[in-house]
């Protein structure tokens, strides 16, 4: 199947397409096109963007839990994506929720099974899933999420490990899938934990604070 073969997933080429076309839409021109691709990675680094971009996704703590810290940001309201990536500094495992709205289009496989075989984008790095290790289920704020933990190979061929979860809100009518990578950019050994606390402390998504009670803790 030619889907399998893919590199990138759907939802990250039509990023693509799209945030060319909005720039040579909005900035005619040589100068003013090199200007508009400027001011759009300005965005991504700047830290009110970012934390803007965060609070559209989910309910953060302000501050963030010690030790974690927003690294990077995209948010492209015209097609509802909202990414943004968080760095744990001790040990620089990176996590990443991607917020799409709407009905995922052109994926005919469980959301979270297609989000393995598309890797791991960081907006930062890269990686690919080379075998899994094994799959399971936690509460986050309440909402089941699956996910999957693998071995990995990053950009530049390194091996190390990482972890995707994916949640569709609400479950039985999906408005807006999130999908929640996590990846180990050190030679140090993938720790799973760095990753269920930084999601014991969300509170709630799209502004409602849920209960805090229900927490990360793996279903399975």
């Amino acid at each position: 199947m030619v889907e399998q073969k893919q590199k990138l997933p759907l939802w990250s080429k039509f990023l693509v397409a799209s945030v060319v076309f909005t720039l040579i839409s909005v900035f005619a021109g040589g100068f003013s096109l090199i200007y508009g691709v400027k001011r759009l990675g300005e965005s991504m680094k700047d830290p009110e963007e970012i934390e803007a971009t965060a609070r559209d996704i989910a309910a953060f703590p302000d501050p963030l839990p010690a030790g974690y810290n927003y690294s990077v940001c995209l948010h492209l309201v015209p097609i509802g994506l909202a990414i943004v990536t968080i760095e744990h500094e001790p040990d620089k495992q990176l996590i990443t929720f991607s917020s799409i709205e709407g009905t995922l289009r052109g994926i005919d496989q469980d959301p979270l099974e297609y989000g393995y075989s598309s890797g791991l984008n960081m907006l930062t790095t890269a990686a690919k899933f080379t075998d899994v290790i094994k799959k399971g289920k936690m509460l986050v704020s309440s909402v089941e999420m699956p996910y999957i933990l693998g071995h990995t190979l990053d950009v530049s061929q390194k091996a190390g490990e990482g972890m995707i979860g994916c949640m569709q809100l609400p479950p039985k009518q999906p408005k807006k899938n999130i999908f929640i990578y996590a990846l180990q950019t050190t030679n140090v050994p993938y720790n799973q934990q760095v990753t269920t606390d930084l999601l014991d402390s969300i509170k709630g998504f799209d502004g409602n604070t849920l209960d805090s009670s229900k927490s990360s803790k793996q279903t399975k």
